[in-house]
């Protein structure tokens, strides 16, 4: 068991609980301030946005055991799997700036976000009437910062509630942390920590409602190691395992909370 992979997990886990705390009294702030804030600061509210969804992500399990022992016969057995996600979230929050104007309703933005994705993934559910139930869980914590160029059109160009139709095609690189946690029945059988650069594209389309909504699509291009351990002797008996996250979809809900407030003569 690697309990420093499990101490940082938790740790992780904590501090989101805590940034989601502050992230209420971040937007109840500003708020209750608007009106007290100066043109920037406005355009800036005016364009963040936050997000909730479902992620889509199929995991491949690969284990060996091997067993070559100096005397005596060897072994060697190997499992592979292939899972889909079940019951995977994510949220997010980001927002974008003007690199150039197209028109009056269309723009080249620069775009940033940060979001954090959680899957679930059953990969043995087994009830033996020798060996008793046994199951075999995985899950994953996802830490990403979405940064690249879009084309935008609509009020979030223009800022005006006039141009209600609303449609984003943009592409980039997400710098992306996974923990994952590997579960055998009930005992934590082992963690890790991996990194991966991964591109992505993303398009939405949405409408104003008095408040800006999107349904928004994010494809991440390429698979990710989540986890790789190799334990043991192979005299004795060596075991190992890899667990490869594939590329997947996001669909979320984009909200943009402060798009109430477009229309404003400062916004032009």
């Amino acid at each position: 068991m690697n309990f420093k992979a499990l101490l940082l997990t938790l740790v992780v886990f904590f501090a989101a609980e805590v940034s989601h705390a502050q992230m209420g009294r971040y937007y109840a702030t500003n708020y209750r301030h608007f009106d007290e804030y100066g043109t920037k600061k406005k355009k800036w509210l005016k364009r963040q946005y936050i997000s909730l969804g479902m992620a889509f992500m199929n995991m491949e399990y690969s284990g060996k055991y091997r067993e070559h022992p100096y005397v005596g016969n060897y072994t060697d057995t190997a499992i592979y799997l292939n899972k889909a996600s079940s019951s995977s979230y994510c949220f997010g929050v980001g927002s974008f700036a003007n690199l150039a104007r197209i028109q009056k309703k269309q723009m080249l933005a620069f775009d940033w976000s940060f979001g954090v994705h959680l899957y679930n993934f059953k990969l043995v559910d087994r009830d033996d009437p020798v060996d008793g139930k046994y199951t075999l869980n995985a899950a994953t914590m996802m830490f990403e910062m979405p940064i690249g160029l879009s084309y935008r059109s609509g009020g979030e160009a223009s800022l005006d509630p006039k141009d209600k139709m609303l449609f984003t095609a943009g592409a980039g690189f997400a710098p992306s942390v996974a923990l994952t946690a590997l579960i055998s029945s009930t005992l934590l059988s082992a963690a890790g920590v991996q990194f991966k650069m991964r591109p992505y594209i993303t398009a939405d389309m949405g409408y104003f409602f008095g408040v800006a909504m999107k349904a928004k699509v994010t494809y991440y291009l390429t698979p990710l190691e989540l986890m790789n351990k190799l334990d043991g002797d192979i005299h004795t008996g060596q075991s190992s395992l890899t667990l490869t996250g594939s590329s997947n979809f996001v669909v979320s809900l984009v909200i943009l909370p402060f798009s109430f407030k477009w229309g404003e003569e400062e916004n032009y």
